[in-house]
């Protein structure tokens, strides 16, 4: 989800991207608690995973836990959602934490694209930061500009927005 700041990207995911999965495909959906990067994102998603996925609080490879995850739950889809992911360049300042993160995220995209989606909401002023990053092609090939319309047909365009959010890997 990409838009300027103060244009609804973490409302359009928190109160209607999430709310539309849960009440049109919820039944096949394992959405976790959005999570927002700060100045450690592993930390940040190994918390969440720890508090929902996971009851052993293992922090050391999660790649093979969310895998794992999966595949004994091949029924359930796995939304991940960083909230103001602009926080990776803004509040972290390890670089290597920042690139293990992204890379992460791309390898278990890469891996596990039928059954998981990860979404990011990002002010479009941070978009040349995923470039050269392990994110980048996914980014650019499924992003979603958030321009939510007003009038008549707002609806009809939020709709389709949160369509394609969910249905495009």
């Amino acid at each position: 989800m990409l838009g300027a700041s103060g244009t609804g990207k973490s409302s359009l995911v928190k109160a209607g991207l999430i709310p539309y999965i849960k009440r049109n495909r919820g039944q096949q959906w394992h959405i976790l608690k959005p999570i927002r990067p700060g100045e450690s994102p592993l930390k940040a998603l190994y918390n969440t995973l720890n508090q929902t996925l996971f009851t052993d609080n293992l922090l050391l490879n999660t790649e093979a836990h969310v895998v794992n995850w999966l595949q004994q739950n091949p029924q359930s889809k796995l939304m991940l959602v960083i909230d103001q992911a602009e926080e990776l360049f803004t509040l972290c300042r390890n670089e290597q934490e920042r690139e293990d993160f992204l890379k992460l995220f791309a390898v278990l995209v890469a891996n596990n694209s039928d059954n998981l989606r990860v979404v990011l909401s990002l002010r479009s002023d941070f978009e040349p930061q995923l470039s050269n990053s392990a994110l980048e092609p996914y980014w650019y090939s499924s992003r979603v500009p958030c321009c939510l319309t007003t009038g008549p047909d707002k609806s009809n365009s939020l709709s389709s927005e949160l369509s394609t959010a969910t249905i495009s890997p």
